[in-house]
């Protein structure tokens, strides 16, 4: 009986010890520059918060940040999400179906990101602003590609929305989660008559139309890319301040605000394309399978812009026909909406829940494309280097749209 006993409890702390480091599951990045990750909180005193009641209740966002890190750095890896709360994860993450213990487990999975870890010797390094998607979106389910994108000498912060993000943990113990979800109902809403709408269009007068239509009943989401596209804004105001009006701890120094790309995936790349046609400092923008809203159809992007697509969403190039900078698009294959981002990769989900969001029987290779075309497409424009052969099969080259559409149905 006290073997037993013995047994029992030596098996009870190796697996207490198990839920406190796991193995990682993500791919190493590419890049020869090791990754740190830091967290940043930033008040904009200039904008109300309209997600809540109080009058004096500024807008507050979360930057979490990955940068290249000194080969020295002796920092503890990041775990692969914070200590969120496992219901609201489950909630959100419902479509999965795993349970609040698979949440919990996943938090103890480490990144290929030192905590804190001090900047890699460089002066500078370009920044990628980065937004997620709509109402699950959360920034660290990009670790495959930011941290890949990091480790390629680029800084990126990572810009989380609250109130429309999944969740938000402030310092002083404040969280923030999706307001409620008749707000993600209505804005899936408007999406699925907008993305009905374009089946149809098949003359520059059922363009105007779709226009009109979308500008009269997509009140809900030209409010939130408002808002998301201010927060933006604003981080890269914050950028270009340095630490005259705030503490980049040790990231201050190291940011070139006069070498910034913006990057976005689902609503977050659509905020990505509206930054873009009204910010010319932005260098380059890429959107990663997000439908455009906003008024980008009609003023165009003035920023050299990549599109990559999935194989199931259709076609996106209509969106950008005014683009006055050069436009490039790639479809990739055996990909669906949720293939830019870490779903391809996590851990224990089952391949047949993987196949039905991811598609691909090899989800990594897909994830990989994805990575290549954005770290090549930035390395083209903001570091001089040629655009590989390698990569030139993956894109359609268009240096600007028509300005006709072409008099044929667009099927979807």
């Amino acid at each position: 009986m006290k073997i037993y006993f013995q047994t029992y409890l030596l098996l009870f702390f190796v697996s207490l010890a198990g839920a406190q480091y796991l193995e990682k599951f993500l791919p190493e990045p590419t890049g020869n520059e090791r990754v740190g990750t830091c967290d940043f909180y930033f008040t904009d005193s200039s904008r109300n918060e309209i997600f809540t009641l109080k009058r004096d209740d500024c807008r507050n966002i979360y930057v979490k940040a990955w940068y290249p890190a000194s080969k020295d750095a002796e920092s503890k890896y990041s775990d692969y999400i914070p200590d969120y709360h496992t219901a609201t994860l489950k909630r959100n993450y419902n479509f999965l179906l795993a349970t609040r213990r698979y949440f919990k487990r996943l938090k103890h999975y480490k990144t290929n990101s030192l905590v804190d870890a001090a900047v890699a010797e460089q002066k500078q390094y370009p920044v990628v602003l980065f937004s997620h998607g709509y109402g699950i979106g959360l920034s660290e389910f990009y670790h495959s590609i930011l941290e890949n994108i990091a480790s390629q000498g680029y800084i990126v912060l990572a810009i989380v929305h609250p109130y429309e993000s999944v969740i938000v943990e402030f310092p002083d113990g404040r969280s923030t989660k999706i307001r409620n979800f008749p707000n993600l109902i209505r804005f899936n809403h408007e999406f699925k008559k907008f993305k009905k709408a374009i089946k149809y269009i098949d003359s520059d007068e059922s363009y105007e139309a779709l226009l009109a239509d979308a500008d009269q009943n997509s009140e809900f989401i030209k409010r939130s890319q408002k808002i998301w596209t201010d927060d933006t804004r604003f981080i890269l105001s914050m950028l270009r301040a340095g630490n005259e009006k705030c503490d980049w701890g040790v990231l201050s120094g190291h940011m070139d605000a006069d070498q910034v790309a913006a990057l976005g995936h689902s609503f977050g790349g659509s905020v990505t394309g509206q930054l873009c046609a009204e910010e010319e400092s932005i260098k380059i923008g890429i959107n990663m399978d997000g439908w455009q809203f906003g008024d980008v159809f009609n003023k165009g992007v003035k920023t050299p812009f990549l599109f990559i697509g999935a194989e199931q969403n259709g076609w996106y190039d209509i969106f950008y026909r005014n683009n006055t900078k050069a436009y490039y698009s790639s479809i990739l294959k055996n990909t669906q909406h949720f293939s830019f981002s870490d779903f391809s990769v996590l851990p224990n989900i089952g391949e047949k829940k993987r196949k039905k969001y991811i598609t691909s029987d090899n989800p990594l290779v897909e994830l990989q494309q994805t990575n290549e075309l954005i770290v090549s497409f930035l390395n083209h424009f903001l570091k001089g280097m040629p655009l590989s052969d390698e990569y030139l099969p993956l894109n359609k080259r268009i240096s600007g749209l028509p300005a006709k559409i072409n008099k044929q149905k667009i099927s979807m």
